[in-house]
């Protein structure tokens, strides 16, 4: 009994073919794996420095207690405080930003960051155009 007379032509090309497709999903398996692992790589190196920045800030915050001779408190660690600094960014009280609605809240502090933006591109803008002229 010869193996090459018992599998007929199309029996070995839909093997073949079969093979091909589960390979091509192997590959794209594969690539989306390791974009997923590079991904994670990016943000655990983010994390790191992230860390390593905030680790350096507070050792500077003890040297610097140590240098004056007061004592270091973890009451010194900044906290950051969401109504603060949307207190800050639209000029109101804490109180009135307190009583209104997150929907409201999140309209007028989507427009004034959209004000801040353009003004910052109208500045970027002005400096190329200063860079471009100077440069003639």
């Amino acid at each position: 009994m010869d193996l090459e007379k018992d599998i007929d032509t199309g029996e070995l090309l839909n093997a073949v073919y079969l093979l091909h497709i589960t390979q091509q999903k192997d590959h794209k398996n594969i690539s989306l794996l390791m974009k997923q692992v590079r991904d994670r790589d990016e943000v655990i190196a983010r994390q790191r420095e992230m860390y390593n920045k905030e680790l350096l800030t507070l050792r500077e915050q003890i040297f610097q207690k140590e240098r004056l001779g007061e004592e270091y408190g973890p009451e010194d660690k900044d906290q950051f405080n969401p109504t603060e600094y949307l207190s800050e960014l639209l000029g109101e009280t804490q109180t009135q930003i307190e009583t209104e609605t997150v929907e409201s809240l999140a309209k007028r502090t989507k427009n004034t960051l959209d004000k801040i933006n353009r003004k910052n591109q109208d500045q970027i803008r002005k400096m190329e155009d200063r860079i471009n002229v100077s440069q003639y």
